[in-house]
């Protein structure tokens, strides 16, 4: 299954404190053989397209650096 995920706040980095639930609730769902797609803000830390099986697609808006 296909599941779309679309947030405000995800860890920038494996050891971010920026709602790790989020990343729970992905990375569970990816491990029961779901592909896993979550959108969330683009931020400069953010440097991988993928982890532990969710697939991460950061928009930016204006004002982005």
């Amino acid at each position: 299954m296909n599941i779309l995920m679309i947030t405000t706040s995800y860890p920038r980095t494996p050891t971010d404190g920026s709602a790790p639930f989020i990343a729970a609730i992905a990375e569970g769902v990816a491990k029961l053989v779901h592909n896993v797609h979550v959108v969330l803000p683009h931020h400069a830390l953010l440097k991988e397209k993928a982890r532990n099986g969710v697939s991460l697609h950061p928009y930016r808006v204006p004002g982005d650096d």
